[in-house]
């Protein structure tokens, strides 16, 4: 696995940008199509403890996120952990690990603050 990893949708044109400055900085990233291969607890749990506090990880306006009538401030992080991993698209993104630290790279040329 490489150094650099983004958690990535490619119908979201901020991580298309974000992956394409990583690309220009002629860093390889390992891509996780996080529709498609939802991360899991230990990935999350690696986010959260490379820098990106768990309430930052949640799109709060997506509709699956208000069916699930949870409050983000109140509720464990097990169980918002949990919500991630049962409807991924609440996921922020994209998600940047780089060097060990992570961060959500919205807008994309706020990679540049840790490349």
């Amino acid at each position: 696995m490489s150094a650099t990893i983004i958690y990535h949708n490619p119908n979201c044109s901020k991580c298309r940008a974000a992956l394409t400055l990583l690309q220009d900085k002629g860093i390889h990233a390992d891509v996780i199509d996080y529709l498609v291969s939802t991360p899991d607890r230990h990935q999350i749990m690696t986010i959260i403890n490379s820098g990106v506090a768990i309430e930052d990880l949640i799109r709060t306006h997506e509709d699956a996120w208000q069916a699930l009538n949870i409050n983000l401030h109140t509720a464990s992080q097990d169980d918002l952990i949990a919500a991630i991993i049962q409807h991924p698209n609440i996921m922020q993104r994209p998600i940047v690990l780089h060097q060990g630290q992570a961060f959500i790279a919205r807008p994309p040329e706020k990679l540049l603050e840790i490349l």
